[in-house]
This record gives C-alpha cells, structure tokens and sequence, in this order.
C-alpha cells in the first residue's frame, strides 16, 4: 500500500484536487487498492468544508468528483504517509519544518518536479482567480500526478 497525502494551504482548491485527480487515475488503472490518497492543509480556516464550488465544478466538468472534507496537517501524517505532496514553496517550507526527522522530511517532495508538459516551479493558487486559473491548476496536476504515478509504479 501507498501512502500519498496532498498540500497546499487551506485544503480547498488545490490539494483536493489532486486528491481527486491521483483517486480517479489509481481506479482507473485498476490500482485503486494499492493506494491510500488524502488531502490536507496548513491551516485549519476551511476545516470541514468541501473544497471550493469553482474547483469542485471545474474538477467535475472533467470527471473527477472532489468531495473530500477540509483538514489541518498534523504530526501522525508525517508517519502515516510516504509521499507528501506540496503544492507550492511556502507549503514545502512549512512541512519541511513540521517534519520531526530528516526521514520524514525526505517523504515531502513538491508537486511541481513532476511537470512533464509545462514550465511552472508551482501549481499556483486559483483562490483569489478565476475561471481559468481553475482550470490551469487542473491542467497542472493532471500532468504532474500521472508523472508522478508513473515513477512510483517502477
């Protein structure tokens, strides 16, 4: 079993679609089983909240349902997970710091090394955007979470 959590900094646009997005590609090829797939975020504001409805309808006009629940980061995820997905480089700061040993630090990578098609250093936050900052964050973790699949599953 593979362990992969998601973060970005509220749990509502981002990481929740990754989530979505690493969910849909794991079932459709059949893996679904293999892995455990969670979001979270640094700060606990939205806890309990589904993602954003601009994300949640962007996400589903491509068929991906995002209906997870907003959560804060904590300490276990750091045990629990093997991958830890950051979605920017404040986020990948932060974990770095939140991380208790230089072995939990190594499971924290940014989603952006795994860009294959585009030439982003992040997957940027469509929060204060619109439609189509939506949408370029979906077009960003599609690309990044089948990279990474890919090199996970070797």
């Amino acid at each position: 079993m593979k362990n992969i959590l998601a973060v970005c900094l509220g749990n509502i646009c981002r990481s929740p679609a990754a989530e979505g997005i690493l969910k849909s590609m794991v079932f459709e090829a059949g893996k679904g089983h293999e892995f455990f797939i969670d979001s979270a975020g640094l700060l606990d504001y939205h806890k309990g909240k589904l993602p954003d409805h601009r994300m949640r309808k962007s996400a589903s006009d491509r068929g991906y349902e995002l209906n997870s629940l907003s959560r804060p980061v904590v300490a276990e995820d750091f045990k629990r997970f093997d991958y830890i997905l950051a979605m920017d480089k404040v986020v990948f700061q932060e974990l770095q710091k939140m991380a208790s040993s230089e072995e939990e630090q190594q499971k924290i990578h940014m989603m952006s090394d795994y860009l294959s098609e585009f030439d982003y250093d992040e997957i940027p936050d469509p929060y204060y955007g619109i439609k189509k900052d939506f949408e370029l964050v979906l077009d960003l973790l599609e690309d990044s979470c089948a990279v990474f699949l890919g090199k996970i599953n070797k």
